[in-house]
This record gives C-alpha cells, structure tokens and sequence, in this order.
C-alpha cells in the first residue's frame, strides 16, 4: 500500500539541513483521522508543532480498546421538523405543469390527487360495465341512448386525462417520447381510438355498411381500460412485476412450447395416415359402405369394416393436415385436453401420451421459476409496505423527518455517474444498495428507539395520575 506523506514545515535552522518528510501508513492515517473525529477536536486544540509531532510519531499511537471495537460513521440521523411554511414554500416552488401531472398519475402526492384517482377508478369501472351490459339485448334497447351517453362521457373523461398528461410530463422530468412509448400510455391511446375512427367513419356516410360493421369488432379493444386499474391496484403492478422479471423463463417456455408443437402434430400426422385406407383398391360397393360407416356420428372417426376415417387425399378426417394437428398438440402439452380432437390408432395413441409426459415436464420447470418471482416480489413488496405502516405508526410529530446529518447527497451522486466499465458499475451500484440498506436499518432502528421512548413516557405519566389519584383518595 502506498504511504500517505505529509509535509511538515521547515524549521528555522541555518545550521541543519531540511530533514525528509514524515511518512505514515494509510491505516494510521485512518485511525488518526477516526480519533480526531471521536474525541472532538480533542487534538486540534494543540498547536501545530505538536499537532505535527504527533504525525510524525504516528506509530507509536495507539487508539484506545473501546474506540477500536465501535464502528466508526460520518454521519447519523437526526429529526428534523419542516414547518407549514416550509412545506407550502416547496409546492409552491414547484412548476404548475409538475402539480398538474402528479394530481394526476400520484394518488400519494396529495389529498386531492387521491380523489382524482377515485374519479378516474369510479369512470374506468363504468365504463367497463356499461361495456359488458350493452351486449345484452334486452338492456340495450332499453334506451340506447343511455349507453351511447355513457360512453361518450367516460371517453371524454380518458381523452382530457390522456392529453393532460401528455401536456405536462415533462414538468415532471419525463420525456414526451418516453412517456407516449410506455406499455400503459400505449393501452389508453389504443382503448381511446376505436371510439374517435367510428366517429370519423359515422360524420363521411359510412353508416350501415359493411366496412363500419366489420370495425366494430375492433371496439374490443375498450376492454384494455381494465388495464388503468393496474396504476391503482398493488395486486396488478405486483403481477407485472413477476411477469417482467420472469421474462427469460417465459422466453424459454414459449420456445420449448412452439417446439414440442412441430415435433408432437408431425408426428402424429404422419402416423395416423398410415391407417388410411386407400380408396383406389376399394370397389364402389366398399367406398359407399366407408363413407356411410364415417359419416355416422356413432362410429365417433373409425369404420368398423375398413378402419380410419379419411379425407380424399388419404389423411385423418380430425388432422387433415400439421397445421390442424397444431391444436391438439397446444391442447395436450398444455395438459388442458379439450377432448374434441383426439388420435383414433395405436401408435397415434402413443403419441398422446408421450405428449401428455411432455407437457408435464414442459410446463412444470419454467412455471416453478415464474412462481418463485412472483413470491420473491410480492414478499418485497410486503416489506414495504410493513415498513411504511412501522413508519406512519411511529411517524411522531406531524411535519418530522428523518435526514443525514451532516447533509450528504452521496448515493445521488453515485447513481448518477456514467461509467463505462462493467465491474466497476456493478459494484458501484452493489455499493449505493448497500449503503441504501444501511441507512433504512439505521432509521427504522431509530424510530423503533423513539417510539419505544415515547411509549415508556406515556407509561410514566399514565402511571403518575394513578399515584396522583390514590394519594388524593388516602387524604
């Protein structure tokens, strides 16, 4: 390790020369810098001859037992107290467009943020239902005008949401591009444009026709707006959450599925042609009794005189072709087995069933890691939220805060840096985690403290009124 060197002031002798500078060790420089913080200045009080005396006989300090064992920190937590003031001078500091968009996509911000999302939750479930409903015919000729109101107020409603914050993101530090490109911005525009094309398509003369009927089919996609509770509903982004960080197991799933699928419907194409009888050998006697043994529902595929039922170019009548047999193959690996399509020969039945192994094999392995996801984020999720109701139990006063003392904005500054080199991002970042995890440990344990303080003093007083009381009574 390489010394730290200190230069000391040369001393008024004509008659000596400038002696070396003193060297001391980065360890004792730390345990020197540890005893001046720990002791108070306990040795800025000397005066600088001594104060480079001790420098220079680094070596032969030593820091006392106790000192030793305590960890040493910077930095601790204080309470502080923002006042009323304080806090309506920090809104009003911040830009109109930036309160606008937090009142809309915060619920947590503020009081009237939480209604607003009441609003935006009470319109998104309505229009949900009125959705469902109208496709009763009964309810919908009823009063079709009522639906037709109802969407049209519920759309409004989405549309001024959607373009008021498309107005105002940037206020909020988000970019216009960002914020549109997101999978939620993306689901409320597609859910908002059905409604505005027919509208369109309506106002040019496209009434009753079969272009406007056949687009009527796209407004299916009004039920994305199920998706906007997903900002308001913790089970949702929870769900999310899994399923975004469980993407790898997905991938590999999907791609174990389309191969199973290829692999299971050839094969048992292929070998259930091979029962096909040949319609060439068979006299016009025998193909009338073939075709009329086939097309008896009872016989379920499979004559009794000639055997497998089949098409013209001699394949099964239920896998006419690999893409057909695509269906049974899904239906079968996914163990869900409708039962409509199934193999009618020995060897197409042994396909079944080494596809039915498959499946298990298939589905069991990616599905055991998308649930430990699943677990693992929602028992984050449950620290949190444990955490943040410990927080508001032992908040104390109203406006108090818990902040670094001295102030410090080293995690910000570390999340910020751009640096090119893999090993020393990661642990830059392994570094801001820790340090993170630190922190939170440290306040939770001061507020634990607090509050274990603030219940003993009730006790205390509580148990004084008692005493208060009897002496009272005995007099």
């Amino acid at each position: 390790m390489q010394p730290f060197r200190f230069q000391r002031a040369p001393e008024k002798d004509d008659d000596s020369e400038e002696s070396a500078p003193p060297q001391i060790s980065a360890e004792d420089a730390a345990k020197l810098i540890q005893s001046h913080w720990r002791k108070a200045g306990r040795y800025r009080s000397r005066t600088r001859s001594k104060t480079l005396d001790a420098m220079e006989n680094v070596k032969t300090f030593r820091v006392a037992p106790a000192d030793a064992e305590r960890p040493f920190y910077t930095h601790t937590l204080g309470l502080t107290f923002v006042s009323h003031t304080q806090n309506r001078m920090v809104e009003e500091t911040r830009p109109p467009a930036e309160k606008i968009f937090l009142l809309l996509s915060d619920p947590n911000s503020s009081s009237a943020a939480q209604f607003v999302s009441i609003v935006i939750i009470t319109f998104t479930v309505i229009s949900i239902c009125g959705f469902v409903l109208e496709t009763d015919r009964g309810l919908y000729e009823m009063s079709p005008d009522f639906w037709l109101a109802l969407e049209v107020v519920c759309t409004a409603v989405f549309t001024a949401e959607y373009l008021t914050l498309s107005l105002t993101c940037r206020a909020a530090g988000i970019p216009l591009v960002s914020f549109v490109l997101a999978p939620r911005s993306i689901a409320e525009l597609v859910a908002l444009l059905p409604f505005y094309v027919e509208v369109i398509l309506r106002s040019a003369g496209f009434t009753n026709t079969a272009a406007l009927k056949a687009f009527r089919v796209v407004r299916l996609i009004r039920v994305l707006r199920v998706f906007r509770l997903g900002r308001y509903a913790a089970g949702l982004q929870i769900m999310w959450k899994a399923v975004v960080d469980s993407r790898q197991a997905i991938s590999v799933l999907l791609f174990l599925l389309c191969t199973g699928v290829v692999m299971f419907s050839s094969t048992l194409y292929y070998l259930e042609r091979l029962s096909c009888p040949l319609r060439e050998q068979m006299t016009t006697t025998e193909l009338a009794t073939y075709l009329s043994e086939c097309s008896d529902l009872f016989n379920r595929g499979v004559s009794p005189a000639h055997g497998l039922c089949c098409t013209e170019d001699n394949s099964p009548n239920d896998f006419p072709s690999i893409i057909a047999a695509c269906w049974w193959a899904v239906v079968t690996l996914t163990s869900l087995g409708y039962g409509d399509l199934y193999p009618k020969t020995a060897q197409g039945k042994c396909v079944g069933m080494l596809a039915m192994i498959a499946g298990l094999l298939l589905i069991a392995l990616p599905i055991a890691i998308i649930s430990q996801k699943f677990q693992d984020i929602y028992e984050v999720n449950d620290k949190e939220e444990t955490k943040n109701r410990a927080a508001q139990r032992m908040r104390g006063a109203p406006h108090e805060t818990w902040t670094l003392i001295p102030g410090s904005d080293v995690i910000r500054r570390l999340k910020g840096l751009a640096v090119k080199d893999e090993e020393a991002r990661e642990a830059i970042q392994s570094m801001v985690r820790s340090l993170e995890e630190i922190w939170e440990l440290r306040e939770a344990l001061g507020r634990e403290r607090k509050y274990a303080l603030a219940q003993t003093t009730r006790f205390h007083k509580g148990f004084d009124k008692l005493l208060m009381g009897m002496m009272a009574e005995n007099s």
